[in-house]
């Protein structure tokens, strides 16, 4: 039993992922608590589904008329 919980722990801290994100959480938590930091990870969430949707409805497009290649660098 105890190799399993070993190996589901390893699993977890190997699946996370350390970005600005994930500091700036740790960095709020130590300051102001979990749910400051909770927070910053929802926003981070949001942001992110945003993209996500933003891409997947079209946003490629829009990179691909040159008047929005050119301020883009592509």
């Amino acid at each position: 039993m105890l190799l399993i919980v070993t190996f589901i722990v390893f699993g977890f801290v190997v699946a996370l992922p350390v970005g600005p994100v994930t500091i700036e959480m740790i960095r709020v938590s130590m300051r102001s608590g979990f749910l400051s930091a909770w927070m910053i990870g929802i926003g981070g969430m949001v942001i992110d589904v945003g993209m996500i949707l933003l891409i997947y409805f079209g946003l490629s497009t829009v990179f691909e008329l040159e008047r929005s290649r050119l301020p883009c660098g592509l």
